[in-house]
């Protein structure tokens, strides 16, 4: 016979709450059980009763007991947060970590990306775009949106990420004429229907021609915030009080999702990790070294660091030392003064510690291991102000930090084999979206700020390719009136000396707009003034057929040719971070598959469309009375191809003629 329920009775309930109580499941009951025993009860009567919002909480409770359940579910939960809002005193010897410097491109650099290059087969790459991204504010229809949907530069923080991805994959290719498919692990969470967008987005742009079983998509937790008396709370009539619970979680959920199964199954070893709201980490060379690096040392571990900004609202890197050994590890921005350490800046402004910037490498096996025995890894509460039922008021709920994970690999002495740290430039290493900019507040965070970082980096690039412009303004003089906007697909170069040998020489006046959304160009001795867009729809040659690259892609080819249009229109654009510009006119070139665009010692004055179709080269050219001529002829084979090289300590693009 089927035993009848266990009645429990709880003087801390209302009657519709203990009635409801009564018909649960055993289970269910002892979520109320373990509730009741860290004096929590209470939080449910604050919840208006309905068998909806029943139903939430139960599952809700289900889920926080089943993460936990390494620690004791519920329980232990409570536990930690008494545990860490009253930490045992830090005796731990904090010092300035040893780094590699990655700056100028050197010889040793070099080397470094050779390694990637031969080792990006065992590479997968995790993003951690779970967060709850408050301060960005992000609204469409009335919903609040994650920061994953954010635009810059035209495209979603998402896009970013994986155009990145797609540089490598595309450098591997350019290096054996081998496709590549890295393995994508994505840790999103149900916060602002975070789930459902990153799975519109990549529907949307039809998963990026990758195979959908080379998404590996998980949800974060959703974990309750207490207050300053470590009291469970609820935002509204309906539900527990609940946010993402710091990308920490990211490895137990690797652990549980067989994550790391899958990516060892797939001949994956290590990992590269990224946040979703940093977009320009993957500048020029940097990342790639950095990768290179820990595949050619055999790392365990990785830090792609930066200088940081004394008093910013980021982790620091160092080095802990006690009788055990040392470890790099971070220390939270929040943690600082509990550990003893002064926020002061330099001359520069800089703190003395660099920041981690969240961007990580890893091995598989290790973390695999490291996570069997230490699950949450980095674990903080940082109160701030919430609004809640009843209105504002500190809140915190227990945050880990994926990072933190460091804090297991002890090693001897002060000659780091396990783990190490890269230290970069900064505008080309970290410019984090954090927040959105007010009228009357600082650029600090903002997509604003990141836009301008990408544009500091390209006046870098321009200078590489020897193409005169005006130099970049302050931050406020930019947003008035742009010295120039330069973007471009980051599978162009990523490393700026590539993209110097395919574009070369030129000039672009005040103001001028330049947007190469291209993979392979042969441009040179070129003059701006206005704005030129030219667009690959298959930059990478794509076969859907056989899922390979190929040089069968969208090109052109600019000799000698002069730009001369309106351009942006300043005062109807909305927004320069999010791509909504207006154009008095632009030359716009459009290359749908495999198409090339050739001009050579010709003027365009005025506004112009060219549409080339797939199969298909237009040449545009002066006849013999000066006038212009579009010649469409078809396409065998590439009129043009080009090799990558190494010379010296550059990278160098070879044209290669039929």
């Amino acid at each position: 016979m089927k035993k009848p329920p266990v009645l429990r009775s709880y003087s801390a309930l209302n009657s519709s709450w203990q009635t409801y109580l009564d018909r649960l499941d055993d289970s269910s009951k002892e979520l109320f059980d373990k509730l009741d025993s860290i004096g929590q009860l209470n939080v449910i009567n604050q919840i208006e009763f309905s068998s909806e919002n029943g139903e939430m909480l139960v599952n809700d409770l289900k889920q926080i007991d089943l993460f936990f359940a390494a620690i004791g579910g519920i329980v232990g939960y409570q536990n930690l947060l008494k545990k860490i809002i009253h930490p045992a005193p830090f005796e731990k010897k904090i010092l300035e970590a040893p780094y590699i410097a990655i700056d100028n491109l050197s010889q040793t650099n070099i080397e470094e990306i050779k390694s990637l290059i031969e080792e990006m087969p065992k590479l997968a790459e995790i993003y951690a775009i779970g967060g709850a991204a408050d301060r960005l504010n992000l609204v469409s229809n009335k919903k609040m949106l994650p920061a994953a949907c954010l635009k810059i530069l035209g495209k979603t923080l998402l896009e970013h990420l994986i155009h990145d991805l797609e540089a490598k994959e595309w450098l591997y290719y350019k290096f054996t004429k081998q496709t590549l498919t890295i393995p994508i692990v994505m840790m999103t969470s149900f916060e602002k229907d975070n789930q459902a967008h990153i799975h519109q987005i990549l529907e949307t742009h039809n998963f990026f021609n990758r195979p959908k079983n080379s998404f590996l998509i998980f949800n974060q937790p959703q974990v309750p915030m207490v207050d300053e008396s470590l009291n469970w709370q609820t935002q509204n009539s309906h539900a527990l009080f609940l946010k993402p619970g710091g990308h920490g979680a990211l490895w137990s959920l690797c652990q549980k999702e067989k994550i790391f199964d899958k990516l060892l199954d797939l001949g994956c070893e290590k990992i590269s990790i990224r946040q979703i709201n940093n977009p320009i980490a993957c500048v020029d060379f940097g990342h790639l070294a950095f990768l290179g690096y820990g595949f050619l040392k055999k790392a365990q571990f990785g830090f792609f660091a930066c200088q940081r900004f004394a008093g910013s609202l980021e982790g620091i890197n160092v080095l802990l030392k006690d009788e055990t050994g040392s470890c790099l590890t971070n220390i939270e921005y929040c943690q600082l003064s509990d550990v003893g350490i002064k926020d002061v800046p330099n001359s520069q402004g800089y703190s003395q510690f660099p920041a981690n910037t969240n961007v990580l490498f890893g091995d598989i096996e290790t973390l695999k291991q490291i996570t069997k025995e230490h699950p949450l890894a980095g674990q903080i509460l940082n109160f701030k102000s919430y609004p809640c039922q009843g209105g504002v008021k500190p809140m915190a709920r227990l945050e880990t930090m994926m990072q933190n994970v460091a804090d297991y690999m002890v090693e001897e002495g002060n000659d780091l084999k396990k783990v190490f740290m890269t230290l970069s430039p900064r505008r080309k290493t970290i410019s984090p979206i954090k927040k959105q900019k007010t009228p009357g507040s600082s650029y600090e965070e903002t997509p604003e700020s990141c836009f301008y970082d990408f544009m500091k980096n390209a006046e870098e690039l321009l200078d590489l390719c020897q193409i005169e412009h005006h130099r970049l303004e302050t931050i406020e003089e930019f947003y008035l009136a742009p010295s120039y906007i330069f973007t471009y697909l980051p599978a162009l170069g990523p490393i700026f000396s590539l993209i110097a040998s395919k574009l070369q020489r030129g000039c672009m006046e005040k103001g001028a707009y330049l947007e190469l959304n291209i993979a392979e160009c042969d441009i040179s001795d070129f003059y701006l003034k206005g704005a030129l867009k030219v667009t690959a729809t298959n930059p990478y040659g794509f076969n859907s057929s056989s899922r390979t690259f190929s040089e069968n892609n969208g090109r052109v080819q600019l000799t000698n040719c002069r730009f001369i249009n309106r351009g942006v229109d300043l005062e109807n654009s909305n927004s320069f971070c999010q791509d909504l510009f207006k154009f008095y006119e632009k030359c716009e070139i459009i290359l749908e598959g495999f198409s090339e665009f050739h001009a050579k010692d010709i003027e365009f004055k005025g506004d112009f469309l060219f549409k080339v179709p797939d199969g298909y080269r237009l040449d545009v050219y002066l006849d013999h009375d000066n006038k212009m001529v579009n010649e469409l002829t078809r396409l065998v084979q590439p009129s043009w191809t080009s090799s990558y090289s190494i010379y010296k300590d550059h990278f160098v693009v070879l044209k290669n003629d039929p």
